[in-house]
C-alpha cells in the first residue's frame, strides 16, 4: 500500500513538474538571493512603492497559473494518462491560500531589504514645487531675477 502512494505521487511530480518548479522558484528565489548570493537581486532591493506592488503582482500571478495548472493535472489526470489521481480535500477547500502563501517568502525578503525613503513632500510640509506651481514660476516662489 505504501509502495503505491510512492508512486502515486511521484506520478503527481512528474505531470505537475513545471508548476511545483514555479512554487519551488517562488519560495526559494527570495531567501537564496538574500542570504546565499547577495548579489542576484541588486537591483530589485531599490525598489520603490510601486515596484513592490509590481513584484507582488507579478508573484501572485505565478502562484495562480501553478495552481491552476496543478488543479488541471488532477482533475484530467485519470481521464488522461490513466493515473488515479485525486485531489486531498484539504487542497480543495484552500488551495488559493495556499498557493498565495507561496509568494510570502520572496516578498518578505524583499520588503525587509528594501529600505524605507519617505516622500520629500508629504501632505503637512510645505514643498518648494507647490509653491512654484501655485506662483506661476519654476524659482520656488520667488520671481526671476532680469539682467
Amino acid at each position: 500500500m505504501a509502495g503505491g502512494r510512492i508512486a502515486l505521487g511521484l506520478q503527481l511530480v512528474f505531470l505537475d513538474r513545471f508548476a511545483l518548479g514555479t512554487l519551488l522558484f517562488l519560495v526559494a528565489l527570495g531567501p537564496v538571493a538574500r542570504w546565499v548570493y547577495p548579489s542576484l537581486l541588486v537591483g530589485v532591493v531599490t525598489l520603490d512603492a510601486r515596484g513592490v506592488v509590481f513584484v507582488t503582482w507579478l508573484s501572485l500571478l505565478a502562484a495562480w497559473t501553478a495552481m491552476i495548472s496543478t488543479r488541471i493535472v488532477l482533475e484530467y489526470a485519470n481521464e488522461r494518462f490513466r493515473v488515479p489521481l485525486r485531489a486531498p480535500s484539504w487542497l480543495e477547500r484552500n488551495q488559493v491560500l495556499l498557493f498565495g502563501l507561496t509568494t510570502v517568502p520572496l516578498l518578505a525578503t524583499l520588503l525587509s531589504s528594501t529600505e524605507y525613503r519617505p516622500a520629500r513632500c508629504s501632505p503637512w510640509r510645505r514643498c518648494s514645487w507647490r509653491r512654484s506651481f501655485v506662483s506661476g514660476s519654476p524659482t520656488r516662489g520667488r520671481r526671476p531675477r532680469t539682467s
